[in-house]
C-alpha cells in the first residue's frame, strides 16, 4: 500500500495497523478472506489476498458471492519472474469452489498490463460515494406493508 501510495509505511496513521489485524482476524476466521504467500526460503517476496463477499443472485447467473483482490504485492527483486501471475491465477482458481461470478480489484499501473493480459478490463462506469467515518447509522425497520 505504501510503494503503490508513494509514502512511507511510517505516514500511516497508527490505528491502520491494528484496525488491519482486526479485519484479517475476523474475516479469516469465517473464510471470507483467502490468503496465500510465496516464500523463497528466508524472504516473504510475495502475497495475495482474495475478500469474498456475497451479493444478490441476478437473473442470468444465480451465484451470489464476488472477490475482490487486495494485497497483489510481489517485492520489486522478484518481479518479472512470474509470481505475480502465479498469485493471480491461484485467486482465480477458487472461483468454483467458492461460487464466485466475477473478481475485481483496483489496478496499480505497474500491475495493470498483468491484469488485462488474465482477461480484467475497465468498468468506469462505477459511482462510489465515501461515507463520514462520524455518521451515525440507524437501523432500519420493515414494515409488513412494505
Amino acid at each position: 500500500m505504501a510503494e503503490s501510495r508513494g509514502i512511507s509505511p511510517d505516514d500511516f496513521p497508527d490505528r491502520l495497523f491494528d484496525d488491519t489485524r482486526q479485519f484479517y482476524e475476523r474475516t479469516l476466521v469465517n473464510g471470507r478472506t483467502l490468503s496465500w504467500l510465496v516464500e523463497d526460503g528466508e524472504r516473504q517476496i510475495g502475497l495475495a489476498s482474495v475478500v469474498v463477499h456475497d451479493v444478490p443472485p441476478l437473473p442470468e447467473d444465480p451465484r451470489f458471492s464476488e472477490g475482490y483482490l487486495i494485497n497483489m504485492y510481489v517485492r520489486p527483486d522478484f518481479r518479472g519472474n512470474g509470481i505475480g501471475r502465479r498469485l493471480l491465477d491461484t485467486c482465480l482458481a477458487i472461483a468454483g469452489d467458492q461460487g464466485i461470478r466475477r473478481f475485481y480489484l483496483y489496478a496499480t499501473a505497474s500491475g495493470r498490463p498483468m491484469y488485462e493480459r488474465a482477461g480484467f478490463t475497465n468498468y468506469r462506469d462505477w459511482m462510489v460515494v465515501q461515507v463520514p467515518r462520524d455518521r451515525v447509522m440507524l437501523p432500519v425497520r420493515v414494515s409488513p406493508e412494505m
